[in-house]
């Protein structure tokens, strides 16, 4: 149901370390250049990334490594320059 959708990629909880992000029901949640956005984030820095208000989503698919790069590896590039340069 949408009611759903909607509640999962809001607020629900602090989050913790992992994600460096709050937390809805299998979404990371933050705010990036004033956006509300939120993500999903798998191993070795792996993303799916939305920023609803932009119409943008971003996948980012990495390759392996032992031991795995940091998971915030990623996060960064999008959004300093992915979400960055889709402004209007």
């Amino acid at each position: 149901p949408a009611e759903y959708v909607a509640a999962s990629t809001t607020y629900q909880s602090a989050g913790d370390s992992t994600g460096l992000a709050s937390y809805g029901y299998q979404w990371w949640v933050t705010n990036a250049y004033g956006l509300n956005t939120y993500f999903a984030l798998g191993f070795g820095s792996q993303y799916i990334y939305v920023a609803p208000d932009r119409d943008l989503v971003v996948v980012v698919v990495k390759g392996f490594e032992d031991p795995p790069e940091l998971v915030t590896a990623s996060r960064p590039l999008i959004e300093n320059y992915v979400l960055a340069a889709s402004a209007p």
